[in-house]
């Protein structure tokens, strides 16, 4: 690159050249005009315009050339000062876009171990079932118990954003090559609009592997390739003490506008699949039906009420009837996560499998005394104890409350 110098006495230059042949055009402008007084045979064309034109052309292109290189010159210098000016910006930009790279890498990750678990049920071999991935693709659903206050409303705001980015994965179903059931991640030909898109977070494709035998039984377009959307959302309900600090001294408003929102995307999901199939609860369309059960979710949602925990099992089950796939998440994912997953089992057995309503919280305290939650947490803390405290037994509601004995004051 030239120096400015260098730069400046060429513009210079550039600019003489073109003012002198102005000005002899001017000239012979004039003395064409004299001439046309004395004789009028002069033909009109040659005083036109356009030789004129062509005489100030190459000065023009020369003028031209010399304030693109200027005009380069000044807009790299400017994006420097605002580097420069900015620069605290800049840094808190990418490390923006590294915390995103990374909750997005973890969110991905639970809806393809998720959607890989389905995989090897006998879900896929329900023409019904295959023929709603074709249709209105898959649903996915986080269950939350975060509070609105602290390091953990922080991750309530990952988890907002990871949810948005996973509405623009989509899978594709593959055949298994020689036992090989490792699912690929590749890139599409979509680009998110607006003033950033972003291709490598917005267009993701997972290419799942599953059974020769499961595959030549799909639906013709899942075999050839067409992709699985997912309808991804979150509901969120904090439980324990913080929980009562943010509703009592802080905000919950976070909570509620991401459960109404994910109510949003649950009804227009319930609405595509009510255009291809009949409700799968049926009950008369009565009391039990999915519809019914849809309407209260939305009254749950709507409702302001201290850690309404019902949101979070009406949202269960309305997912298990449309075969929708579930996640649940805390801080640590060991102690209200097995206290939500325990409640969640004895609720399937009770629905399902005929469980006497008697015999509901012995069964509930038997799984978290001895099943496998407490194995989690000697994983986690190397003790087999929940990370809770009596005072803390107080503020959660009473079907999250950890048996007497399996829990303590435990460093997590």
């Amino acid at each position: 690159m030239e120096p400015w110098e260098v730069t400046r006495l060429n513009m210079e230059a550039a600019f003489v050249c073109l003012v002198s042949v102005v000005e002899d055009l001017t000239r012979q402008k004039s003395q064409d005009r004299m001439d046309l007084l004395v004789d009028i045979d002069v033909p009109a064309e040659e005083t036109g315009p356009r030789p004129m034109l062509q005489d100030i052309k190459p000065a023009m292109t020369k003028m031209q050339g010399f304030l693109d290189i200027v005009y380069s010159r000044l807009s790299l210098f400017l994006t420097f000062l605002a580097v420069l000016e900015n620069k605290d910006q800049v840094r808190a930009v990418n490390d923006l876009k590294i915390r995103r790279d990374i909750v997005n890498a973890h969110a991905i990750t639970t809806l393809v171990s998720a959607f890989a678990a389905l995989t090897q049920t006998d879900q896929m071999a329900s023409p019904q079932f295959t023929d709603q991935l074709c249709s209105v693709g898959i649903l996915f659903q986080l269950e939350g118990l975060l509070s609105c206050y602290g390091s953990e409303l922080c991750m309530l705001e990952d988890t907002i954003i990871s949810v948005e980015d996973l509405n623009y994965v989509s899978f594709r179903l593959v055949p298994a090559n020689e036992k090989d059931f490792t699912p690929k991640a590749s890139l599409g030909s979509f680009v998110r609009e607006g003033a950033y898109p972003d291709i490598s977070r917005h267009n993701i494709i997972i290419d799942m592997p599953i059974e020769k035998d499961v595959f030549s039984r799909l639906p013709r377009d899942l075999q050839q390739g067409k992709q699985i959307k997912v309808t991804a959302m979150a509901f969120n309900i904090g439980i324990n003490e913080q929980a009562t600090l943010a509703e009592k001294f802080g905000s919950t408003a976070l909570q509620e506008r991401l459960n109404m929102e994910s109510f949003a995307k649950l009804y227009e999901y319930y609405i595509q699949y009510s255009k291809y199939y009949d409700d799968p609860l049926d009950k008369s369309l009565g009391l039990g039906s999915l519809h019914h059960m849809v309407k209260m979710l939305q009254n749950n949602v709507m409702t302001k009420k201290s850690k309404n925990v019902e949101v979070l099992h009406v949202a269960s089950a309305v997912t298990r009837a449309l075969r929708g796939l579930r996640a649940t998440f805390c801080k640590s994912g060991k102690d209200r996560t097995a206290m939500a997953v325990t409640l969640e089992m004895v609720h399937i057995l009770q629905r399902h499998h005929n469980l006497a309503s008697h015999v509901f919280i012995q069964s509930l305290d038997c799984l978290r005394s001895v099943g496998c939650r407490r194995d989690n947490t000697l994983k986690n803390t190397g003790v087999k104890k929940y990370a809770f405290i009596s005072l803390q037994m107080l503020y959660i509601p009473k079907l999250y409350r950890a048996p007497s004995g399996t829990y303590g004051n435990v460093q997590t």
